[in-house]
């Protein structure tokens, strides 16, 4: 299924057990987009599987970095809140970066207006 291409909505159980059976193989993969990423932790599924996805992705590229992954919230006040939780989102999803852009923003809309 994996080798046709394309885009893969799937769950993290079912990509975990993909990845250590190897039917999936992560330097096939471009990135990686996690939806509800506020709920990501050093010890979530989600976080395991970006580290086999990156630490494989480093191994195939010989050490260059290739891929990325992106992380979405529909719940900004479950970002901010609580002491360090954005530390520990990027942490969990192996990320330096967070930006944050609001539904409404324009960039945002056009894009969405297009589908």
């Amino acid at each position: 299924m994996y080798q046709q291409g394309g885009i893969y909505i799937i769950t993290s159980r079912i990509l975990i057990v993909d990845l250590l059976t190897q039917t999936a193989s992560p330097a096939s993969i471009s990135g990686i987009l996690v939806y509800h990423a506020e709920k990501v932790t050093e010890t979530s599924t989600e976080s395991f599987i970006i580290r086999i996805y990156k630490t494989q992705k480093l191994f195939a590229s010989q050490g260059q970095s290739s891929g990325f992954v992106k992380g979405f919230s529909e719940d900004a006040s479950e970002v901010i809140q609580g002491f360090g939780n954005v530390d520990k989102i990027l942490k969990g999803l192996f990320v330096r970066r967070l930006y944050l852009y609001p539904r409404f923003h324009v960039d945002i809309v056009e894009e969405l207006e297009k589908y």
